[in-house]
């Protein structure tokens, strides 16, 4: 079990987990149209994120500390990011810093929906 929560501690990891998982499925389907790789990539990438957030596996298990709405959306970009990479769009260090900055604008976001508590005198 400890080898398969490393692949969900990075982004990297999760991006080789998709590419092994894809590669059994379309050996196992033989699967040759590459429209249908592609979509079903995006369905693994998202489904291993709500995987990795359900058993707070890895760099998820962060994401369970947060309020529900915010970790259910941080676990989908997740996934999105996951597939962007896995199916060759995007290199990692690029959609690490393109996670980051929908995280960071994100919080941004939330923070201005925070009640704060203001004394009047």
């Amino acid at each position: 079990m400890e080898n398969l929560v490393e692949y969900f501690s990075s982004l990297a990891g999760l991006v080789a987990l998709n590419v092994i998982i894809m590669n059994w499925i379309t050996t196992f389907f033989k699967i040759k149209k590459g429209w249908v790789k592609q979509v079903l990539t995006w369905v693994m990438s998202v489904g291993e994120a709500v995987v990795g957030f359900i058993f707070a596996l890895g760099l998820f298990a962060l994401y369970t500390t947060l309020p529900a709405w915010e970790g259910w959306t941080f676990t989908v970009l997740t996934g999105l990011a996951v597939g962007l990479v896995a199916n060759g769009i995007y290199d990692i260090p690029l959609t690490q810093k393109l996670l980051d900055a929908i995280i960071a604008l994100i919080k941004i976001i939330a923070d201005l929906f925070k009640k704060k508590n203001i004394e009047i005198k």
